[in-house]
Formats: C-alpha cells, structure tokens, sequence
C-alpha cells in the first residue's frame, strides 16, 4: 500500500483521532508528520467515489473486469463478495495486490496513480483544514 502525502509539505499523513465534534462531522482525520496540517475527509467525498469499483484492500482503482476465475491468484472472502457474485456482479482483478473481487459497480476508466480515493478531485470539498 501507498502513503499519503501532504500538500503543503509533501510529508507523510498518519491517520489521526478525532474529536468529538469531529466524529459527527467527518469520516476519517489525518494529520502531517512534518507540518502538523490536519486533513479531514468528508461523507459526499466519500459518497462521490463510491459510485465505482476499487479494491477492497488497498483501495486502488485501475482494476481489470475478468470472465472467469483464475487459479493463481486469491478470491476475496466474505459475505459481501458472496452477494455481489449472487447478484450478478462483475468479477474484477486488482494487479496490484493480486486480489480477485466481485462487485456490482462499473469499473472507473482513465485512472492515474494517485490519492484520488482521499482527494476526489474538488480539494475543496473533501478536505476542511483546522
């Protein structure tokens, strides 16, 4: 897996605890390492990038669709895959992590290799700096 990185700084982010105030408003805290700049993510961020199929362990996006299962590398368990594969959804191979997943979201295109499972795109609206 990869590490978060700063925008102000470019240290490494480490999940943080939230306060109180905070747990009611945000999902997940982080704070820098290196400057101390504190980052929050949102639930219509995390709503927003929902909407396509990612790896359930590492989170990566530029996941290949498969028509049949490969032997080699290893199936997610659990009941979720279980009903996405009951359903009728897709069976997807992440190459980073060789984990083989259903899921019934369509698979996102033109992915590039960054933080886009935190950012989402509109900074603005995922992260609130204190």
């Amino acid at each position: 897996m990869y590490t978060l990185s700063c925008r102000e700084c470019g240290g490494n982010l480490r999940r943080s605890k939230r306060r109180f105030i905070d747990r009611l408003r945000y999902l997940e805290a982080y704070r820098c390492q290196g400057c101390g700049a504190r980052y929050h993510v949102t639930l219509s961020s995390r709503l927003r990038l929902a909407r396509y199929a990612k790896c359930p362990k590492c989170r990566y996006q530029d996941i290949t669709a498969m028509k049949r299962i490969d032997k080699i590398d290893r199936m997610r368990g659990g009941i979720f895959n279980l009903i996405h594969r009951m359903l009728g959804g897709q069976l997807y191979h992440c190459w980073f992590c060789r984990l083989q997943f259903y899921d019934l979201r369509p698979r996102r295109t033109n992915v590039k290799w960054s933080d886009d499972w935190l950012k989402g795109g509109n900074k603005q609206q995922m992260f609130r700096e204190l």
